[in-house]
């Protein structure tokens, strides 16, 4: 990538002030047998100003680091102000509760063991076994 300091001491040294305008120092640049490509990428890096390098700056830091962003980097990143004085303070912070209690899961249990039971006496039934066999004195009866 070009960098401002290099294409300032190009043209400080071809006797062009960096402060010229973009056709003398597209003229220039053409002459020194740059392609169309580099002189439209060294003049867009000389004219940018140092708030875009400062931005540019801040997002190579968030995408290279793990650390926290603070909120003025978020705030230069996005272009917006931010209060976020209560979520640092902890204030909205809950207390943590169980989501099973005893009580849930004793009759999670209780329902679980009665569909059990119910669903055994009726294959029961069904396959005419256990209490519901031939020779069973509860079935003979009935």
């Amino acid at each position: 990538m070009i960098s401002r300091e290099s294409i300032e001491q190009f043209l400080v040294t071809n006797g062009v002030a960096p402060s010229a305008p973009d056709e003398e120092i597209k003229s220039l640049l053409l002459k020194a047998n740059w392609h169309k490509d580099q002189v439209d990428t060294a003049i867009t890096v000389l004219r940018e100003n140092a708030k875009h390098e400062q931005r540019t700056a801040v997002v190579k830091k968030v995408f290279s680091t793990d650390e926290k962003m603070n909120p003025e980097m978020v705030s230069e990143l996005l272009g917006i102000t931010m209060d976020v004085s209560h979520v640092a303070s902890g204030s909205n912070k809950r207390a943590y509760q169980p989501s099973l209690t005893v009580g849930t899961m004793l009759s999670i249990v209780l329902i679980s063991v009665g569909a059990a039971s119910i669903l055994l006496l009726m294959l029961m039934y069904h396959l005419e076994i256990g209490l519901f066999h031939q020779t069973n004195a509860f079935y003979k009866y009935k």
